[in-house]
């Protein structure tokens, strides 16, 4: 950025008296003029102490060539030291109060100092600035991002191993429901021929052993023996019955086993689907 400034020294002559001077021709002419811009120095340093203590007053800039070449130093854009030197002397009293007095109205002056920077530049710089702010707001927003990737990327590496998990222990655990099911139902319907069995059994020793009274009883009666060829008829028709509902029975036993088969393929299906989706999703 471009900065400007000036510099002013003035070294200000005191007021003089021409009286005790008792200086003449082009010195009094000079006296004269120099006690003339002191006056008008004076005159804008009292309506600038007047206008800090709040009253609206026209400074009165142009009356003098020091005055205006003195602007900026006096209540404008500028930083001003002043320096007063008095005289110890008895006879310089008078001097020493009106100096004193014209120092004091000078303190009440208040400069609004601001830097001198061109418009361009310091936009430039302002911009600069702003960039530098964003560069390094971008910068951690990258950081941050880089790190929620890195904590999600460790979220999914989590996830995905406790979904393989979570699969070994639903693939074991299916296989047993399914063993444990075809187990059962195979130990059921076991049981159930079985009992069947052992039923028709007991029916057809009962029909035997009715069979063989009767076959007694036939020497005694020709009636018994036609009752008895009924029996035997009868035995024959539970014999077959019995045959037919144990055709039955494996019918249904492999009906069973070829069910079992079916839902042991739909799960393996399933499971080849959720790995595909799990490889998709990976």
């Amino acid at each position: 950025s471009q900065k400007t400034s000036c510099v002013n020294l003035v070294d200000l002559a005191g007021s003089e008296r021409v009286k005790r001077s008792g200086v003449e021709g082009k010195e009094l002419k000079e006296a004269v003029n120099i006690n003339k811009s002191l006056s008008a120095l004076g005159n804008v340093i009292a309506k600038l102490a007047d206008m800090e203590a709040g009253q609206k007053e026209h400074i009165p800039y142009r009356d003098t060539k020091l005055t205006w070449l003195l602007k900026e130093s006096l209540g404008g854009n500028s930083k001003t030291i002043m320096v007063a030197t008095i005289s110890p002397k008895d006879v310089d009293n008078i001097e020493t109060v009106s100096t004193l007095r014209y120092a004091s109205k000078c303190k009440k002056i208040v400069n609004n100092v601001v830097m001198n920077e061109d418009k361009n530049a310091k936009m430039m710089r302002v911009l600069q600035e702003e960039i530098a702010s964003l560069r390094q707001l971008l910068a951690q927003k990258d950081s941050a991002v880089d790190e929620d990737k890195e904590a999600l990327l460790k979220q999914l590496g989590l996830a995905q191993q406790e979904m393989t998990t979570r699969q070994s222990l639903w693939e074991s655990e299916k296989e047993e429901v399914a063993a444990e099911r075809e187990r059962e139902a195979t130990e059921r319907l076991m049981k159930e021929m079985e009992d069947m069995k052992r039923t028709h059994e007991q029916e057809y020793a009962e029909l035997e052993r009715q069979y063989k009274l009767q076959q007694e009883q036939q020497q005694s009666s020709s009636q018994n023996i036609k009752e008895n060829e009924e029996m035997v008829g009868r035995l024959h028709e539970e014999k077959e019955k019995h045959r037919s509902e144990v055709a039955q029975y494996e019918h249904q036993l492999q009906e069973l086993q070829e069910q079992i088969a079916r839902e042991r393929e739909e799960a393996n299906k399933a499971a080849r689907e959720l790995q595909e989706r799990e490889s998709k999703f990976v």
